[in-house]
């Protein structure tokens, strides 16, 4: 979703991350689920245009694709 929005926005990720004043690497982190967003939930989310609640959620949907049984 963080990439589509970037898309869609002309942005890149490293765009993105100085923006939020981060490293590029920790946005894809975010992105693949192996970092939370900690304090950057409200800013990724106003960038998103959704609430903060689901921004929390991207990294565990992420998680959940990426278990095999």
């Amino acid at each position: 979703m963080i990439k589509i929005k970037c898309i869609e926005n002309e942005m890149s990720i490293t765009e993105l991350g100085l923006m939020l004043g981060v490293k590029q690497q920790y946005i894809s982190y975010i992105i693949y689920g192996e970092r939370g967003t900690g304090k950057y939930t409200e800013q990724i989310a106003d960038f998103l245009g959704i609430e903060a609640e689901q921004v929390e959620n991207l990294g565990n949907i992420r998680k959940s694709k990426m278990k095999v049984s």
